[in-house]
C-alpha cells in the first residue's frame, strides 16, 4: 500500500469482508491517496467471484477518521457507503480495478461464461445475441413499465437454461435514464426487468440490451414506445351572465395539471362544453355537466377531471317607482316605474311590475291622504322575466291641498244681542264639498255691522295652518240692531257668507234713584249699573263714540261712566261745578257737557265741561251767564252749538261754538247710541 497521504501515520486497511461466487478469499490492494481510494489491484485468487464487498478502514492520525466500504458487481463499483455520511476521508472516491485474472467467470471473448458444475461451457459459445422476449409499451413518467421488459440471452447449438452462473444483462435508455434495476444476471439466460421507471419524458426512445464485455459486447434495440408526462386536464367553474342565447368563449375554460399554462402549439386544445350550451335559450342557473376532452400534445398524455360547474347569472335590474304629485281628493294617476340599468327593458314575455301607493291604493283610487310629502309611499312589485333578478325602490308621493271652491260662514247665531260676543266658523272647502285638509291659505272675515268686530270696513285677517284642515272659528261682536250678515273671502276671490242673523238692540233706562238698567228690545230687563243718589230726583244719559253710557242724576251731584256692555268704569266723577245736574249730552271730540238746576250754592244754575276721562275742564262754580236757570235739558246741533232748557225762566240759552259738531242719526237710522257717526 502506498500514498499514505498528508495527516496520515498508517495506510488505512482494504480488506473484503463480504464475496459471493468464489470459495477463496480474495486479496486486494488499495491505493489510497489524501485519506481516498483511487484503485483497488485483485489479487490472483478469487475466480468466480460475482460480488465483494471492500471495508475500508479508518486511518491513524488522520484529522478525518471516517470508515466506509465500496461494493464491485461484476467488475463495477456499485456503491459507495460511508459511515455517519459525508465523503471517505473528506473526498468522493474513483475506484478503479486492475491486475489479476479477474474474478468473473468470462470466456474468451469476454462474455460471461455459463458453468455447470466444473466444466466450462464456454468454448461452446459460437454465436452470442440477444432478443427482447417482452417488448416496452408506452407508459408516463415516473410509472414502473408494464408489462416488465424481459431480454434473453442466445447462443447457436447451447442450450442457456443449464447455465451455472447467471448471465447479465444490461439495459439501459437512449433517450432518456433509467431509474431501477437495469443489470440484471439469471441462470436461464432471460432477464425480467420489473422495476423499471423513468423520470424523463421522451416523445420516442428504446431500451437497448448489452452483454459481454470490449469487441466481444453484444446488444439489442427494443421496439420504440414513449414516456409520456401526464397532465390532467380539469373544466373550470365559469360563470356569466345571462343573455338569451349561448354565451361566448366556453370552449377555453379549463386548467391543465401539473403544467399549468401547457401550450398547446403544434398539438389541439381541448374543447370545453356543456349540454346545456348546446341549447339556443339559456334559463339562469347552476350547471354541473361542463366537461372537456380532445386534447393532443406530443409527449403528453391526458385525463380529465370532472365535470365543472357552469353558472349562468341572472341580469339585475333596480325597478324604482317613479314620483307623483297628486292633489288631495283628486284621482290617483297611472304609478309608473323606470329600470335601470336597462331603461328600455321589455316584459314581453314576462310580467310586468305594478306599483301602488300605501296610503291611496291603486290607480284611479280617490286620494284620501293628508297634504304632505310621503316619501317611499309609492312601491313597486312583481316583475318576472326570464334572465333577470330584480329588486325595487320606493318612490314619493307629494300630495297637496285640494283646490279651494267654496268658503262656507257658519254657526253664528241666527238671533243675536247687541254687543254680545259668538263664534263665527269659517270653513274652506275643496270641490266636493269637504273641508281642506292641510290648508295654509288665507281668509278676511266682515260683517255688515259697521260698529261690529269685524265691522263692514274693519275686517279681520286671518292664515291657517295646516293642522286646521280648512276650519278656523272667529269671535264676532255686533253692536247695531236689525238684520247683520258675515262673509268670509278666500284666495281668488272665492267667498261664502252667512245671513239672516238678527240683532237685538239694547235700551239704557236711568232709574229714579240714578241708577241704570239694560234692557233687550224685547223687554228684558237686565241688572242695574252705577251707584243711586241721594234724592230721588231722575236724571239723563248719553252715549260717547266707543258706546260707553255717560249719566247724571240730580240728587248726586255726580257724573257716572258705564261700558257698553255694563261694566262700571267710573260711580262718580265730581267737580266742574256739578249742583244737581239735570241733563247730559257728549259732543264730536267726546266732551261731556252737563246741565246743573240746583239753584243755590256752588256751581248753580251752570253749565259743566268734562273730558272723555271724566276730568273737569270747567272752574268749580261751571259756565254761568246766558240766563242759565234751573236747566232741565241740554243738547249739541251739527253746528256744535250747545242748547239749554231753562225752567226757571222759560228760556233757552245758546252756547256758540263751545262743542265740536255732532253727526246727528237721520230718521232711517238703525241706531242712535254712537254719536259722531254717520248710519
Amino acid at each position: 500500500m502506498t500514498n499514505v497521504g498528508s495527516g496520515y501515520t498508517t495506510v488505512p486497511t482494504a480488506t473484503a469482508t463480504t464475496h459471493t461466487g468464489c470459495t477463496t478469499t480474495p486479496t486486494y490492494t488499495a491505493v489510497v491517496t489524501n485519506g481516498s481510494v483511487t484503485s483497488l489491484t485483485l489479487g490472483t485468487t478469487g475466480v468466480a467471484c460475482t460480488a465483494i464487498t471492500i471495508t475500508i478502514g479508518a486511518p491513524a492520525g488522520g484529522t478525518t477518521a471516517t470508515a466506509g466500504t465500496v461494493t464491485l458487481t461484476n467488475g463495477a463499483v456499485s456503491s459507495i457507503a460511508v459511515s455517519g455520511g459525508g465523503t471517505l476521508y473528506g473526498y468522493s472516491p474513483t475506484v478503479s480495478i486492475s491486475g489479476g485474472t479477474g474474478y468473473l467467470a468470462t470466456d474468451a471473448r469476454g462474455f460471461l461464461r455459463p458453468t455447470s458444475g466444473t466444466s466450462d461451457l464456454g468454448a461452446v459459445q459460437t454465436n452470442p445475441s440477444l432478443s427482447f422476449t417482452t417488448q416496452p409499451v408506452s407508459t408516463t413518467t415516473g410509472t414502473t413499465f408494464s408489462p416488465s421488459p424481459a431480454v434473453q440471452y442466445l447462443d447457436t447449438g447451447y442450450t442457456i437454461s443449464s447455465a451455472s452462473s447467471p448471465i447479465y444483462i444490461t439495459l439501459s435508455l437512449d433517450p432518456g435514464i433509467l431509474s431501477g434495476s437495469s443489470v440484471l444476471g439469471d441462470t436461464s439466460g432471460t432477464a425480467t426487468y420489473s422495476t423499471l421507471s423513468s423520470s424523463t419524458q421522451e416523445a420516442s426512445t428504446v431500451l437497448v440490451a448489452t452483454a459481454g464485455t470490449g469487441a466481444n459486447t453484444v446488444s439489442k434495440t427494443s421496439n420504440s414506445f414513449s414516456i409520456l408526462t401526464t397532465e390532467t386536464i380539469t373544466a373550470t367553474s365559469p360563470t356569466v351572465a345571462w343573455t338569451g342565447s349561448t354565451p361566448s368563449g366556453l370552449n377555453a375554460d379549463y386548467v391543465v395539471s401539473p403544467t399549468t399554462g401547457l401550450s398547446f402549439t403544434g398539438g389541439t386544445a381541448p374543447t370545453c362544453t356543456s349540454a346545456t350550451g348546446s341549447a339556443a335559450s339559456w334559463a339562469p342557473g347552476t350547471y354541473t355537466d361542463f366537461q372537456c376532452s380532445g386534447a393532443v400534445l406530443s409527449g403528453y398524455s391526458f385525463s380529465y377531471g370532472s365535470a365543472g360547474t357552469l353558472t349562468i347569472t341572472a341580469v339585475s335590474e333596480t325597478i324604482t317607482a317613479n314620483p307623483q304629485t297628486v292633489t288631495y281628493d283628486g284621482t290617483l294617476p297611472a304609478l309608473t316605474y323606470t329600470v335601470s340599468p336597462t331603461s328600455a327593458l321589455s316584459f314581453s314575455g314576462g310580467t310586468a311590475p305594478t306599483c301602488t301607493s300605501t296610503l291611496n291604493g291603486a290607480a284611479g283610487s280617490t286620494v284620501s291622504s293628508t297634504p304632505g310629502t310621503h316619501t317611499g309611499d309609492i312601491t313597486c312589485s312583481g316583475a318576472v322575466l326570464t334572465g333577470y333578478s330584480f329588486s325595487y325602490a320606493a318612490g314619493t308621493l307629494t300630495e297637496n291641498v285640494a283646490t279651494l271652491a267654496t268658503v262656507a260662514v257658519t254657526g253664528f247665531p241666527t238671533a243675536d244681542t247687541n254687543q254680545s260676543t259668538n263664534n263665527a266658523t269659517v270653513t274652506m272647502k275643496d270641490s266636493s264639498g269637504n273641508a281642506i285638509l292641510g290648508y295654509t291659505g288665507t281668509v278676511t272675515l266682515l260683517s255688515s255691522d259697521p260698529l261690529g268686530v269685524p265691522s263692514s270696513t274693519s275686517w279681520l285677517s286671518y292664515m291657517f295652518s295646516g293642522s286646521e284642515n280648512g276650519v278656523h272659528n272667529f269671535p264676532v261682536t255686533l253692536n247695531t240692531a236689525g238684520a247683520q250678515s258675515l262673509t268670509a273671502t278666500g284666495p281668488g276671490a272665492i267667498s261664502g257668507s252667512e245671513t239672516g242673523i238678527a240683532v237685538s238692540d239694547l235700551i239704557w233706562v236711568v232709574n229714579s234713584n240714578g241708577t241704570l238698567s239694560l234692557l233687550s228690545s224685547a223687554g228684558g230687563t237686565g241688572s242695574g249699573y252705577g251707584s243711586s243718589g241721594s234724592s230721588g230726583t231722575a236724571g239723563t244719559a248719553a252715549f260717547d263714540s266707543s258706546g260707553n253710557i255717560w249719566s247724571v242724576t240730580a240728587g248726586s251731584s255726580t257724573l257716572s261712566e258705564v261700558s257698553e256692555t255694563g261694566s262700571t268704569i267710573s260711580s262718580g266723577y265730581t267737580g266742574g261745578g256739578l249742583n244737581n245736574p239735570a241733563g247730559v249730552t257728549v259732543d264730536g271730540s267726546g266732551m261731556v257737557w252737563v246741565v246743573n238746576s240746583g239753584t243755590s250754592g256752588t256751581g248753580a244754575n251752570s253749565l259743566s265741561l268734562f273730558n272723555s276721562s271724566g276730568t273737569a275742564i270747567t272752574p268749580a262754580t261751571g259756565y254761568t251767564g246766558g240766563s242759565i236757570s234751573a236747566p232741565t235739558g241740554i243738547a249739541i246741533d251739527n253746528a256744535g252749538v250747545v242748547w239749554v232748557a231753562n225752567s226757571g225762566n222759560n228760556s233757552v240759552t245758546a252756547v256758540l261754538g263751545g262743542a265740536a259738531p255732532v253727526t246727528i242719526p237721520t230718521v232711517n237710522a238703525v241706531s242712535s247710541n254712537a254719536l259722531g257717526v254717520k248710519p
